[in-house]
């Protein structure tokens, strides 16, 4: 029973290593995955220190706003000790959001945003174990998520 059980656990961990997501699609920008971060899925990256998730809206959805009721319900959700207005620069195109402080969680800061890429707009979920500041505290993947201006 005890070596089905291992044999299990090692085919499992065979195939999960093989089906790794290796690159991620942004708004029809393809990423390529560093080794030392997972995609969940295509629209889902974290590492240790940060994680991005991304969600698509109609052209409609947008112009009707959704996307400010969507950083409303994040907010009530995690109900953050600190909030602050934020604007900044994603795969080149502008996002305004909010940064979110939140002292009992292991990526103690958010930012939730929205704009245009490449004609989508979109919603993006950004998580930080660190306070993001400026340009020089993100590495070479973070900076194709968020760039100050």
């Amino acid at each position: 029973m005890k070596l089905k059980l291992l044999f299990v656990i090692i085919l499992f961990e065979c195939v999960n290593s093989f089906a790794q997501i290796k690159t991620v699609n942004y708004a029809q920008t393809e990423i390529e995955v560093p080794k030392n971060y997972s995609a969940e899925s295509e629209y889902e990256v974290k590492s240790d220190n940060f994680s991005a998730q991304w969600i698509y809206l109609s052209g409609e959805m947008f112009s009707n706003n959704m996307q400010l009721d969507i950083l409303k319900q994040f907010e009530g959700q995690l109900k953050p000790d600190e909030i602050s207005e934020v604007k900044f620069l994603s795969n080149g195109a502008k996002f305004t959001g909010k940064k979110l402080m939140l002292k009992k969680s292991e990526l103690k800061y958010r930012i939730i945003a929205y704009g245009i890429v490449n004609k989508q707009p979109l919603v993006l979920n950004l998580g930080f174990k660190n306070e993001p500041i400026q340009n020089s505290d993100f590495d070479d993947f973070i900076i194709k998520f968020i760039r100050f201006e």
